[in-house]
């Protein structure tokens, strides 16, 4: 490995090097944050669904819903086993 960045080292100069270091440990950082972003966004809804869950009432995430089709009165559209997401309108005027 030290053979390749001696090689790198050559070929870019030392300004060149130390930029690209620079570059390499921003974008770390960057996917770094997405990546907790994502994982605290996902764990707060897994906790809003399972507490929803838990109390009876049909789990809401971010104002959708999931709906499993128990019967086959929606065939041939939705077939039994069928997941859907559903959002609640609020304005219905329109």
């Amino acid at each position: 490995m030290n053979k390749l960045k001696q090689k790198i080292k050559d070929r870019l100069g030392e300004k060149k090097t130390a930029a690209l270091k620079k570059v390499l440990n921003v974008s770390r950082i960057i996917k770094n944050i997405v990546c907790w972003t994502l994982i605290a966004v996902l764990t707060v809804a897994v906790i809003i669904f399972v507490f929803t869950k838990i109390n009876g009432e049909t789990p809401k995430v971010f104002g959708y819903t999931l709906h499993r089709i128990v019967t086959g009165s929606m065939r041939p559209e939705l077939e039994v086993g069928d997941v859907i997401v559903s959002k609640e309108i609020k304005d219905k005027s329109g």
